[in-house]
This record gives structure tokens, C-alpha cells and sequence, in this order.
């Protein structure tokens, strides 16, 4: 299990820094601050909306109903992306 967060923290580390390569050319340096603020807190909105999400369906029809619907909408949000 260690070895799997270790190679979680690893991978997830690559994404950074990729971000900043690909956005960078995009947006001006005076906007800069602002739009790097937003993309950032996508993750920590993500993190609460998930566990709100999970929450809701497990109290209402188990843990594989909360695995099922979510997957079915990360699903869906990766077809429309």
C-alpha cells in the first residue's frame, strides 16, 4: 500500500508542472495570478464535491451505488470534455 501512494505521489507529480508549461503561453502575466488561483482551487472543490457526492449515495442505496454513479459521471464529463 505504501508503495502504491508513493508511486500515486509520483505520477500525480508529473501533472504540475505540465499545467504551467501548457497554460502559461495562454494568459497574460497581469491575469496570471487570478486564473492560476482558480485552476488551483479545482482540486480542493473537486475534493468536496466528490465526498458530498459519495455521502449522499451511499447513505441512499450503499457503496457500489456511489461507485457506479460516480464513475458513470466522471464518464460522461470526459465525453463532454
Amino acid at each position: 500500500l505504501v508503495v502504491m501512494w508513493g508511486l500515486n505521489g509520483l505520477m500525480q507529480s508529473f501533472g504540475w508542472p505540465s499545467c504551467i508549461k501548457v497554460l502559461t503561453p495562454w494568459i497574460g502575466s497581469k491575469e496570471r495570478g487570478r486564473v492560476m488561483g482558480v485552476w488551483c482551487s479545482c482540486q480542493s472543490v473537486g475534493g468536496v464535491v466528490g465526498n458530498a457526492l459519495i455521502t449522499f449515495f451511499m447513505q441512499r442505496a450503499g457503496w457500489r451505488a456511489a461507485f457506479f454513479v460516480c464513475s458513470i459521471l466522471t464518464l460522461a464529463i470526459g465525453v463532454v470534455n
